[in-house]
C-alpha cells in the first residue's frame, strides 16, 4: 500500500517557508516578523509530514507566473518554495523526489501542483504518463525512432535525482530506467519524463463563460513490486483544483468525462482522483449527503471521506463538523445563547465568503472492500483519530475509528491551549463553553488557530492506497 497525503497549502511559494521580507511585521502573527513566522509555518508543514509519513505528497496551490498550460511553472515564488521544500524534506528522508511542476490554468489564477514522492528501495518509479520535450504540456509518448524527450533544466532535474546523503549515512540505492511493466514509459530515465495536464474539452462557448479555471493534473507511477502477487501496480494520481464559484458543479462533469476518456483502467492499476474539489460534501442545511461526486461515483470512484448519514437524534452541528476540511480566517469557538458552538468544528470550520466546510477529498478505484485505508482530516486543530460524541456510532463519522477505517494519530498543533480544551468528554455531547473574550482571544491567537490558519485554510487529507 502507498501512503498518500493531499494538502491545499494556500498561496504556496517561498515566502510561505522562508519570507524575504523579514523586517516587515504584519498583523496577526503573534508580534512576529514575517521571516520567524514563515519559520514556524515551515515547521508545522514539516512536523505534518513527519507525523504523517507519506510515500507520496500531493501539494496543490502553488504559485506561479503566467504562461501556457503545461510550461513549468514560473523561475518565481512557487518554483522556489517547492525546492526549499524539498531540500527541508530531504533532512528528514533523503530519497525524497519531486516532478516537475506543470502549469495550470485557463483564463484566470493559473497555479501548479507539486506532487513530491519517496522511493527508499526503488519500489516507486515516475512514469509520466507523458515525455518532456521541453516545451507546453509535453507531449505524447515519440513513436519508435522519434526523438525520445528532453532532460530538465539542472535545477528540475536534480529534484528527481536526490543527491547522496553525507556519510555515515548508506548510498541510496542505484537507480536506472523505469523498468519493464510499468504502463508508461517503460526503458525512459524519469528525468525525461512528465506529467499530463488534461484537456477538458470544453466547447467554445462554455470556455468563454468560465473564465477561471485550473486542468486536472496526471502523474503516474510504476511499483514494482506492488498488486495483486507482486506483479506490479500501475497507480494513477488525478489533482483537482476545482473553480472556487458555482461553475464547480459543471467543472467537475467535464473533469470526470476529462479521465474517462483516457483509456480503461488496467486489470493492475489503482486510480486516485484527489484535490480540493469546492463542492460541499454535505447539505449544511441538514446534513444530507450532496451528491458532490456524482459525476465520479458514477466511473465508479468511491469518496473516502464518506460519512453515513446523520443519526436520528443526532447533533446537526456536530455532525458537520466531523467532515470539515477548511477553516475560517475569522473563527468563534465560543458558545453564545444564539448559536451554541460543538467538537469537533467549533466555529472554525467553514469559510468566511459562503458556507463551504467540507471540500477536499480522496476518491479511489478500485475501492478493495476489505482493505483499511487509514482515512483521515489530518485536522491540526484538535487532533485525531476524533471521540466519537453526541450519539453517532464509531466509525459512522470521519476521524472515528471502526466501520473498516482506523485514522492515523495527529495531535493538536494548539502551542498554549488552556485546559480542557477541545471539551471532548467521553458521554458528553463536546459543547463549547459560553462566551468569554479573554478565552476566545486566547484559542485564536498566533500560538493556537492563528498559525494552523495562517500556514492554511484547508486540513491535509491522508489515505493509505
Amino acid at each position: 500500500m502507498t501512503r498518500v497525503l493531499y494538502w491545499n497549502i494556500k498561496d504556496f511559494g517561498l515566502n510561505k517557508i522562508d519570507h524575504q521580507e523579514p523586517a516587515a511585521f504584519v498583523h496577526g502573527h503573534g508580534g512576529l516578523n514575517n521571516q520567524n513566522a514563515s519559520l514556524q509555518r515551515r515547521q508545522a508543514i514539516l512536523n505534518l509530514l513527519q507525523q504523517t509519513n507519506p510515500d507520496i505528497f500531493v501539494l496543490v496551490e502553488v504559485c506561479t507566473g503566467r504562461a501556457l498550460p503545461g510550461a513549468l511553472i514560473a523561475e518565481t515564488t512557487g518554483a522556489l518554495g517547492c525546492r526549499t521544500l524539498l531540500r527541508l524534506m530531504r533532512t528528514q528522508h533523503p530519497d525524497w523526489r519531486l516532478v516537475p511542476p506543470l502549469i495550470l490554468g485557463h483564463g484566470g489564477p493559473k497555479e501548479g501542483i507539486a506532487v513530491f514522492f519517496r522511493s527508499p528501495a526503488n519500489e516507486r518509479y515516475f512514469s509520466g504518463p507523458k515525455v518532456w520535450l521541453g516545451a507546453a504540456a509535453g507531449d505524447d509518448v515519440p513513436a519508435p525512432g522519434m526523438f525520445p524527450g528532453v532532460v530538465y533544466p539542472p535545477f528540475w532535474s536534480a529534484a528527481l535525482s536526490p543527491p547522496r546523503p553525507p556519510p555515515p549515512a548508506a548510498p541510496l540505492p542505484a537507480r536506472g530506467l523505469v523498468p519493464p511493466g510499468s504502463a508508461h514509459n517503460p526503458g525512459r530515465p524519469e528525468d525525461m519524463l512528465a506529467g499530463r495536464v488534461l484537456d477538458l474539452g470544453f466547447p467554445p462557448v462554455v470556455a468563454a463563460q468560465w473564465l477561471n479555471f485550473r486542468q486536472p493534473y496526471l502523474c503516474t507511477f510504476w511499483e514494482p513490486g506492488a498488486g495483486a502477487g507482486g506483479v506490479g501496480r500501475n497507480l494513477s494520481i488525478f489533482a483537482v483544483h476545482a473553480p472556487p464559484d458555482r461553475t464547480a458543479v459543471n467543472f467537475l462533469q467535464y473533469a470526470a468525462a476529462a479521465v474517462n476518456g483516457l483509456a480503461a483502467p488496467l486489470a493492475n492499476e489503482t486510480r486516485v482522483v484527489l484535490g480540493d474539489f469546492n463542492i460541499n460534501l454535505l447539505n449544511p442545511a441538514d446534513g444530507a449527503d450532496a451528491h458532490a461526486y456524482a459525476p465520479f461515483t458514477a466511473l465508479n470512484y468511491v469518496p473516502l471521506v464518506n460519512p453515513q448519514p446523520l443519526p436520528g437524534g443526532a447533533n446537526l452541528a456536530s455532525y458537520l463538523g466531523y467532515a470539515t476540511t477548511h477553516m475560517k480566517g475569522a473563527p468563534v469557538f465560543l458558545s453564545t445563547g444564539a448559536l451554541a458552538q460543538f467538537y469537533p468544528g467549533f466555529g472554525y470550520s467553514g469559510s468566511d465568503i459562503g458556507n463551504f466546510f467540507s471540500i477536499d477529498n480522496i476518491l479511489v478505484q478500485p475501492r478493495v472492500a476489505a482493505r483499511d485505508y487509514h482515512t483521515t482530516v489530518v485536522n491540526t486543530v484538535v487532533g485525531t483519530p476524533y471521540l466519537t460524541l453526541g450519539g453517532f456510532v464509531a466509525g459512522s463519522v470521519p476521524n472515528t475509528t471502526g466501520g473498516g477505517n482506523t485514522p492515523i494519530a495527529i495531535p493538536s498543533y494548539f502551542g498554549d491551549p488552556p485546559a480542557p480544551f477541545p471539551w471532548a468528554v467521553a458521554g458528553g455531547n463536546g459543547q463549547a463553553p459560553g462566551a468569554d473574550r479573554g478565552l476566545e482571544n486566547r484559542l485564536t491567537k498566533w500560538d493556537n488557530y492563528g498559525r494552523i490558519y495562517d500556514t492554511s485554510d484547508h486540513f491535509a487529507v491522508f489515505a493509505d492506497v
